[in-house]
């Protein structure tokens, strides 16, 4: 289940002109849009080609609105083409109205490939997400802020147990970690935090539970930075119960 593709985001550009005035006539446009379409630029030059005719039908609506709203000097839209081999591809276009004139140059963005990846991205995550929900321990990833609040940005079934609480209130944003740990040790825990920030060593600390209960129990938390988001520092851990 290791996810494997590293490569970056694929993008191809398109340039073309085409006049609002003629059904969105395609009147001029590069090589790459001539291959897209498998339309020859004398074609083109003929006015021998809509603009229309390579969207799909439940797109045009949208896009003909789009391109030919009023004051708009900058247009923006994202649509499903059809190549000259008869696929689908998802376009993101964005165009320029040339000032007192009924033409319009568009750049259209191939990002199939992108959005492919994204979405198995997404996938893969999901997967992982459920697989660690099925660990036998505790994880947790949390940022913490310019004031030092520790907020919870992801723990998984486990951990949640570990701390008496639900994935659905951690997804509220009812709880930060200080608020979860007993008052006793909320300072060491402080402190071994701030000294992970300032040296970059890994974190490692024992503290009490708030308790619920009359039950004490104690956690074992170990971790380290895993990035910067916004120059806030983002810590990966791993939370094991060692109350017994």
């Amino acid at each position: 289940m290791e996810y494997t593709d590293n490569e970056g985001y694929d993008v191809d550009f398109m340039n073309l002109v085409v006049d609002k005035a003629d059904d969105l006539k395609v009147i001029d446009c590069d090589r790459h849009f001539t291959e897209f379409a498998g339309v020859h630029i004398s074609k083109i030059h003929q006015g021998k080609l809509d603009l229309m005719e390579l969207i799909l039908p439940v797109y045009r609506e949208t896009v003909f609105k789009t391109l030919c709203k009023k004051d708009s000097p900058f247009v923006y839209f994202d649509a499903e083409f059809i190549d000259k081999n008869g696929d689908s591809v998802y376009i993101h276009c964005t165009g320029q109205n040339y000032e007192r004139s009924t033409l319009c140059r568009l750049t259209l963005a191939d990002i199939s490939r992108s959005k492919r990846r994204a979405e198995a991205v997404k996938e893969h995550a999901l997967r992982l997400d459920t697989l660690i929900d099925m660990l036998d321990g505790g994880v947790c990833v949390f940022k913490v802020d310019d004031d030092m609040h520790i907020d919870i940005t992801y723990i998984n079934d486990y951990g949640c147990r570990i701390f008496g609480t639900t994935k659905s209130a951690m997804e509220l944003g009812k709880y930060r970690l200080e608020q979860l740990i007993h008052r006793d040790d909320r300072s060491a825990v402080y402190q071994a935090i701030g000294k992970s920030l300032a040296t970059g060593d890994k974190l490692e600390i024992t503290f009490k539970i708030k308790s619920r209960g009359n039950i004490q129990r104690r956690c074992m938390l170990r971790g380290g930075i895993l990035r910067y988001e916004d120059e806030h520092p983002i810590f990966h851990a791993v939370l094991t119960d060692i109350t017994k």
